[in-house]
């Protein structure tokens, strides 16, 4: 049990003018007086029989281990462990208040997460499965679009594909996979296996071209000024195969 402060607010009586008694007369013939003054601080100025008898355990306490020859630092070391034994008990409770706000919280927080998460769904479509794969084709087509970028293929510009008189010139030519929506860059054809001869004729030929346009299944070159006199191949970046 932990020890109960002793109150330390006691104050000096007072009261206004002389104390009054008033006389009592006894059945047995004896009188007594009662005190009629009026206190401002009756109950600050006297202790009863708890108080007192609360000072003497004290005092006895203490008395009894300086003749035992207790070390009188050592019982106070104990007391104080006692008091903090008292004050644990006292932390235990607080915790288990604290793990009733802790449990409010985490309902509260759920109930948060809940609401966002409902309201996530209602802007999702209707089968979040069929959204997801609206979003997964949607990244594939993205993918192979730019994997097309990659793709090569190799065309012959004939000669007597150049239909105009008169500049400016143009060629269709026929390419397997490609759409108008691709995105072609021109390339030299030549490679380790061309002869002099190719590199020369090719790289003068296409050095002609001013523009190319591209369609379904084909692709349109454009000469501004002078058509080509010869054959010759060029490189197609980004053709779809």
């Amino acid at each position: 049990m932990s020890f109960e402060l002793l109150p330390t607010d006691y104050k000096d009586i007072s009261y206004a003018g002389n104390r009054k008694y008033k006389k009592i007369d006894n059945e047995d013939g004896t009188i007594s007086f009662q005190d009629m003054t009026v206190y401002e601080n009756r109950d600050k100025a006297f202790f009863g029989a708890k108080t007192a008898n609360k000072m003497n355990e004290a005092l006895n306490s203490i008395m009894t281990a300086l003749e035992k020859g207790t070390d009188l630092y050592g019982e106070f070391q104990r007391f104080f462990e006692n008091q903090k034994g008292e004050f644990r008990k006292n932390s235990e409770l607080n915790l288990d208040e604290l793990k009733v706000i802790m449990k409010t919280y985490q309902d509260k927080q759920k109930l948060i997460f809940e609401t966002w998460f409902d309201l996530v769904k209602k802007n999702l479509s209707e089968s979040p499965v069929g959204n997801l794969q609206v979003e997964m084709d949607s990244v594939k087509a993205n993918t192979e679009k730019l994997m097309k970028g990659f793709n090569e293929t190799i065309v012959t510009v004939p000669v007597n594909g150049w239909k105009e008189t008169s500049a400016p010139y143009s060629n269709k030519v026929m390419v397997e996979g490609l759409t108008n929506e691709d995105v072609i860059t021109l390339g030299k054809a030549t490679d380790k296996n061309s002869t002099a001869q190719e590199a020369e004729t090719w790289g003068e030929m296409s050095s002609l071209i001013t523009a190319a346009v591209v369609g379904t299944g084909y692709i349109t070159f454009y000469c501004a000024a002078e058509k080509p006199t010869a054959d010759f191949k060029v490189k197609l970046k980004g053709v779809n195969k």
